[in-house]
Formats: C-alpha cells, structure tokens, sequence
C-alpha cells in the first residue's frame, strides 16, 4: 500500500497529482463547515460550549459511522481508522464553537469568517503532516 521511493515515475505521479486531491478536500471541508453553521444557526446555538456540543453529535452521528462502515469493508487497520477518525473529531469539535460564537449575531454564519480561515490553515497543516508521514516512510499498513 506504501510506495517505493526509488520508483521517480509513481513518485511524479504522486505530487502531480497531490494539488488537485488538498483543493478538493478544502472544498469537502468548507462543505461540512457551512453545513455545521447552517445546524448551528437552525437550533438557535448561541455560545461556543453547545456550538462543541452540535460538533460532537454531528461527527458521532454521521462522521464516525460513514468511515467506521468504509474501514470495515476496506478492511484498514483499526490504528488508522482511529487517526482519521480522530482528526474529524478535532475539526468538528473545533468548528462547533465558531460558529456557536457566529449564532449571537443572529446571522448565517459566513464562509469568510472565522471558520473558514481555520479550515484553510487545518487544510495546510494536514498537508504538511502528509508530507512528514511520507518523509519518514511509515507504511499505512503498520498504522
């Protein structure tokens, strides 16, 4: 599943290909975020600690039990199902109180905001921790 770091054509591939998979994810996550403040705003959250509250129960409720339904029939290691998992945990549990802070105003919440911003920057992040994991060769198997 890893990759052989002497094959310069796989490796090319890779990196070429690279760009277009972040730019999508960042679309997939300013998705979700929109989606979670569109929740927000619609159960009237107005502090941060219940805007956490909707994040946890969104990713427990849709979150944990698409990827725990893919992990299972893609038969990936429990080690990284818990790392992906985890991660949307962190996401979620960090975007349910910007917007629970978005809610005073009594407003839909906007993409420019706060929100955005830390997706962009999580984005980058992750990118930046992917290239780390493959700097160091870990083997996703072993995961």
């Amino acid at each position: 599943m890893g990759y052989d770091p002497d094959d310069k054509a796989k490796l090319a591939e890779m990196q070429n290909s690279a760009g277009p998979s972040y730019m999508l994810s960042l679309v997939a996550s300013l998705v979700s975020a929109a989606v979670l403040g569109k929740i927000i705003v619609i159960a009237t959250i107005h502090t941060p600690l219940y805007g956490m509250k909707v994040g946890l129960a969104v990713w427990l409720g849709f979150v944990t039990t698409v990827q725990l339904t893919n992990a299972l029939f893609s038969r990936q290691p429990a080690k990284l199902y818990a790392i992906n998992t985890g991660y949307q945990l962190v996401c979620y549990l960090a975007m349910g109180p910007s917007w629970g802070l978005g809610g005073r105003n009594h407003g839909v919440p906007s993409l420019s905001g706060l929100g955005a911003s830390h997706w962009a920057t999580q984005h980058l992040r992750a990118g930046l921790m992917h290239g780390v994991v493959s700097r160091l060769k870990l083997d996703p198997d072993s995961l």
